[in-house]
């Protein structure tokens, strides 16, 4: 029998290092440094300046930004209150996607714009499932 068509073998691997929510008060910094992973930070509440190659942005409740690997950067809470943030270090071998995410060395998602994608969407569900682990892990120790 002839192959109509044959698939190709496809092995892709998704890296993901440090993924977590935080609360960081007023005056908090984390110093300049750089890692050889993708970093995806959210600003969930409050506010945050980024500094990437010396340049800063400011990010603001809804804001999502993408570093690319390899780019110093610094993370600054000037604000009067709370900054509330997600944050996942990843790293993936699709070559294709990984040209894609690395075309400038990081990407300011405006709040605005991130509504019209399914980044909360994404964002809610990882929330839901770090809720779950959080649940069954309160009810292994609870025995």
């Amino acid at each position: 029998m002839e192959d109509l068509y044959r698939f190709p073998n496809m092995i892709n691997t998704l890296q993901v290092v440090r993924c977590h929510f935080g609360l960081q008060p007023p005056g908090w910094h984390y110093p300049r440094h750089h890692h050889h992973l993708f970093e995806l930070l959210y600003c969930s509440e409050g506010e945050v300046v980024q500094e990437m190659n010396r340049e800063s942005i400011t990010m603001r409740q809804g804001d999502w930004l993408l570093i690319k690997s390899g780019v110093r950067h610094q993370s600054s809470n000037l604000a009067s209150v709370d900054y509330g943030y997600f944050n996942v270090h990843f790293d993936l071998d699709d070559t294709e996607i990984r040209s894609l995410l690395s075309t400038t060395p990081y990407r300011h998602i405006h709040h605005q714009d991130a509504e019209q994608s399914k980044l909360q969407f994404y964002l809610s569900e990882l929330e839901a499932v770090m809720h779950r682990n959080r649940s069954m892990d309160t009810a292994k120790q609870e025995q």
